[in-house]
């Protein structure tokens, strides 16, 4: 199964420079993918705190990636494509998990805005404390 090289943001808003740099992407890897969902209604509805997920106030989903085909993307490639993947996603307000491709530690920590990640730390504690669940993007029991 081929690799994803990319990720996902939610942005607060869709620039020109973020346009810009999504064309680039696409057009520096052949076997990419770029991907805006409008974000609005219901979505910016809910308040902050009343949700884990991250950035309520964001009005776009923006994914991208190149497909990591054997044969296709040498190491270079797949460094700049991970550069420029990270370029764009420091533009956004966090990171959406189930269009996440990885389980490791430190991705919960992107997901999460910190306040939400302390509660779901204090729900952990009290419904998991042993960390049985812990096969996903895990929260630590705090």
């Amino acid at each position: 199964m081929p690799g994803f090289v990319g990720g996902n943001t939610l942005l607060r808003e869709l620039d020109d420079d973020t346009i810009d740099d999504l064309v680039a992407f696409r057009r520096q890897n052949d076997a990419s993918v770029i991907f805006l969902r409008s974000l609005s209604g219901a979505f910016g509805d809910v308040a902050q705190d009343d949700s884990a997920f991250p950035a309520r106030d964001a009005t776009w989903f923006a994914m991208a990636g190149a497909f990591d085909v054997p044969g296709l993307l040498d190491d270079a490639a797949r460094a700049r494509a991970l550069a420029d993947w990270a370029g764009i996603e420091a533009r956004g307000a966090g990171v959406y998990g189930n269009f996440t491709t990885s389980t490791e530690p430190d991705w919960a920590e992107r997901m999460y805005p910190p306040a939400a990640m302390a509660r779901l730390a204090a729900v952990k504690r009290e419904w998991d404390p042993r960390n049985v669940f812990s096969r996903n993007h895990n929260v630590r029991p705090a």
